[in-house]
This record gives C-alpha cells, sequence and structure tokens, in this order.
C-alpha cells in the first residue's frame, strides 16, 4: 500500500479519488487475509466509517513522518500502522463467533504480507517460525502495543 513520495508541509484530507482508491486497495488487503483464514465476508458487519478513519490515520503518519523526521513512511511502517490501528479500531465484527479475533487476524496478515514482500524484493531474509506467529498472534490480540513498538518488529524481521 505504498504512497507516491510527496513533499508534506502539513497535513491535508485526501483527495476524494485518492481516498476511494485507499479504500478499495484496503478492502482487497482484508480481502485476502479473510480468504487465507476463510472467514466469510457474509458473517462480517463491517464499519466503513472505521476503514475510512484508518486510512486518514495512515495518511496523518506518513505526514508525521515527512514533517518531522524527512523521511518516507516505508512499506513496513505502513503496515503497522495499519495493523495498530485495526487493532484499535476494530471495524471488522463477526458474530459467528465468540472470540471474534478477526481483526487481529487480518492485521496479522497484512503485518506478514508487507514484510514477505520487503524480503522477497531485497538482499535481507526473513526470519519467521510458526512459533513466532503464534507468539505475535497472541500479542496482538491481548497485549498493549504502539505503532512504534509493531514497527519495531516489523525491522526485527529482517536480517
Amino acid at each position: 500500500m505504498s504512497t507516491p513520495l510527496k513533499s508534506y508541509t502539513q497535513y491535508s484530507e485526501l483527495e476524494k479519488s485518492e481516498l476511494i482508491a485507499k479504500y478499495n486497495e484496503f478492502c482487497m488487503m482484508i480481502q485476502q487475509g479473510l480468504d487465507i483464514f476463510g472467514i466469510k465476508s457474509d458473517d462480517l458487519e463491517i464499519n466503513k466509517t472505521s476503514l475510512l478513519e484508518i486510512i486518514q490515520r495512515v495518511e496523518k503518519r506518513r505526514v508525521y513522518f515527512w514533517i518531522y523526521y524527512g523521511l518516507r513512511l516505508s512499506e513496513k511502517n505502513e503496515a503497522a500502522v495499519y495493523a495498530y490501528w485495526l487493532l484499535k479500531l476494530s471495524p471488522l465484527f463477526d458474530g459467528t463467533k465468540p472470540e471474534n479475533d478477526v481483526n487481529v487476524k487480518i492485521a496479522l496478515h497484512i503485518l506478514l504480507s508487507s514484510i514477505t514482500y520487503v524480503a522477497g524484493k531485497s538482499d535481507h531474509n526473513l526470519k519467521l517460525t510458526s512459533h513466532y506467529i503464534r507468539h505475535l498472534a497472541y500479542s496482538l490480540k491481548f497485549r498493549y502495543i504502539s505503532k512504534e513498538a509493531i514497527m519495531t518488529v516489523m525491522e526485527s524481521l529482517l536480517v
């Protein structure tokens, strides 16, 4: 979900066409995660307002990185911010499952897809084990993890 490099001076709302494009891309990423985990989208209630809020918050973080650090928000960090806000706002609700961990699964999918993509286009090796993935899923579900902590986890996965 990378965005072309812009020179930001302050945050401004996304243009409607850009917001729609990001929304559609985000929904495709969510659908891929649902397919991987065997979750039927028909069983879900989706808060579209929260999905749009997540996109806006990721954009705010992108501008923050540029203004305060002079850095482009990397693909790994962008995925971390999307995952964080998915966990915080929980826009997906599966009423058929009492544990309702669909947001955790989609956040995990976004993180793992991003880090796999980045590792594939770089010289880095990916250090992921099934134990690590289970531990990460547990942490995403039951522990408070800041955006910055998720970003650090993403950085630590490449060697």
